[in-house]
């Protein structure tokens, strides 16, 4: 018989947050979403380094990943996002993980050789970063902030109320250009998924 061949495929990883140290939810289901992407074939990361947090440590926690971007989250650039996304009637959300450090890594990943064969972006925050042409895309909806917004919208009152209903109008929007820009889309929660496809009016790829 003929001997069989292992197909291996590079995937560029995007985080809002390092994968390690496994803390907070998010982080627990980037760790495993690399080491299961490992077995695979290479594994690139782009994560924004939080203000405290050194590089060497994420490394040690994350063995099987091949390649590395850390651009890192500036404060005072985070405030001006937030208040430009505001007078644009832009996602809060989106803007303060939106760093251009960020975009300028993504790019320098998808043109570096090899090139990714796949993007994996976790959550609607780092798909931002990408442009408009690069590797298929998988979106990782790990949680649909659109229906946790809807959930507590109902319990604020008053301007926090108010901002809750603002936000969550952009983050619908956010995600539904998610779902459509995306050649695929992944979920953890069937709640969630129908929630997200039934305000996109998108079926499920």
């Amino acid at each position: 018989p003929a001997p069989s061949h292992r197909v291996s495929i590079r995937t560029l990883l995007l985080c809002s947050r390092p994968p390690w140290p496994r803390v907070g939810g998010d982080r627990v289901r980037t760790w495993h979403l690399a080491r299961a992407l490992s077995e695979l074939g290479p594994v690139d990361l782009v994560t924004l380094l939080p203000a405290g947090e050194a590089e060497q440590p994420i490394r040690a926690g994350l063995p099987f990943v091949h390649r590395w971007w850390f651009p890192r989250l500036q404060r005072r650039q985070t405030a001006l996002r937030s208040t430009g996304a505001a007078l644009q009637g832009k996602s809060l959300q989106l803007a303060v993980y939106d760093a251009p450090a960020a975009r300028s890594c993504v790019q320098e990943a998808l043109d570096s050789s090899p090139a990714p064969d796949v993007v994996l972006a976790h959550l609607v925050r780092t798909l931002p970063w990408l442009p408009a042409s690069s590797a298929p895309v998988v979106v990782d909806i790990q949680d649909a902030l659109s229906a946790a917004y809807a959930g507590a919208r109902g319990k604020a009152r008053g301007w926090k109320g108010l901002a809750m209903r603002l936000e969550q109008g952009r983050i619908d929007r956010a995600e539904q250009a998610a779902v459509e820009r995306a050649d695929a889309v992944s979920f953890i929660s069937a709640v969630d998924r129908e929630h997200v496809l039934a305000s996109s009016g998108t079926s499920p790829r």
